[in-house]
């Protein structure tokens, strides 16, 4: 069963395979069949999800003493991944070596380690991509942990 919110795509930013955004996952079509990919969104949405839940506690919360004037802050934390994602370097870092790792389970070469005929791929792509401010070595570093 795929996650219902997937979309297949003709075309995403340059050098993007895949993006989730909050609980959408767009996917390039010329990797619809890749599993690897697909897990590795659906991580970003889980996490997407427990910062999102946050906003239940809250909500109650506001309701139970009645400030109904408040309940727009039981909102925040739908946006909250997206904001520690964007604003802090070491929570952006930790969410892409989740989803890599998860991501590796789903191939044959786990794409980690480098070999005689393949680069350290997920560590390439966290050192050059993601715009953080960590090498190859210790991107690898973190991916096999």
């Amino acid at each position: 069963m795929t996650y219902p919110l997937t979309f297949y795509v003709k075309c995403l930013a340059p050098n993007v395979g895949s993006e989730a955004r909050g609980p959408f996952i767009r996917i390039l079509e010329k990797y619809r069949n890749d599993k690897g990919i697909y897990r590795h969104e659906l991580l970003h949405v889980g996490q997407w999800a427990v910062l999102s839940l946050l906003g239940l506690p809250i909500a109650c919360v506001l309701n139970q003493i009645g400030r109904m004037d408040l309940m727009w802050l039981s909102l925040l934390p739908i946006s909250l991944h997206s904001l520690l994602y964007a604003a802090v370097p070491s929570y952006k870092l930790w969410a892409e070596v989740q989803a890599y790792r998860e991501q590796a389970k789903h191939y044959t070469d786990d794409r980690r380690p480098p070999t005689a005929d393949r680069r350290p791929l997920f560590a390439e792509f966290i050192a050059l991509n993601y715009a953080l401010n960590v090498t190859q070595q210790q991107a690898l570093a973190m991916l096999r942990k």
